[in-house]
């Protein structure tokens, strides 16, 4: 939890740091590319996590990694946290660097779980919907596929759940079975 808090400070200070710099963007484009790679790579993840191998060491390695491909800031602050032995925490950051973003942007992330994949009618038509409720914002999706669902859908907003899977709605019929009271009299 202390972790995870202290991810979100770091994250916040880059945040306002890349906001006066006026490299938001592009420190945001790199900020993905840490998170999908630190979380492709166990062995990346052992490495930053590991205390044998030196500070230095780590920064060349990340610099080898990332190299070109991530703005000067970036660069700087993947050097100030291997410094400052926070190196570990790099994915955190960057997950909570992107709630960060979304929220200064005004994005709303939607998880959407089907049986099968959305087309794109279905897709309008959630994301129209979801523009109804949350006025003044984008919508950004991410789909998700679950064959075991059978039918029907969950979608997920920020700590909102609505679940319109045709399991839950199977085992709300189970349950107002079960408590039924009713008793034939014949």
């Amino acid at each position: 939890m202390a972790s995870v808090k202290l991810s979100r400070r770091y994250a916040k200070s880059l945040l306002e740091l890349a906001v006066e710099t006026d490299n938001l963007d592009a420190v945001h484009a790199d900020m993905l590319l840490i998170k999908s790679t630190t979380s492709a790579s166990k062995e990346l993840q052992t490495l930053l996590k590991s205390p044998v191998v030196k500070a230095d060491k780590k920064i060349n390695i990340l610099v080898e990694i990332f190299g070109q491909d991530i703005c000067e800031l970036s660069s700087k602050f993947l050097a100030l946290m291997t410094n400052k032995g926070r190196e570990a925490d790099l994915l955190v950051i960057a997950e909570s660097f992107e709630d960060l973003y979304r929220e200064k942007q005004n994005i709303k992330k939607a998880i959407v779980t089907t049986a099968e994949e959305l087309n794109d009618s279905q897709r309008a038509a959630i994301n129209s919907k979801l523009e109804q409720v949350y006025t003044g914002m984008s919508i950004e999706m991410e789909e998700k596929l679950d064959p075991e669902m059978i039918g029907g859908i969950t979608l997920r907003v920020d700590d909102r759940q609505y679940n319109g899977s045709l399991a839950a709605k199977l085992d709300r019929l189970r349950r107002e079975f079960k408590d039924n009271q009713y008793t034939p009299e014949f």
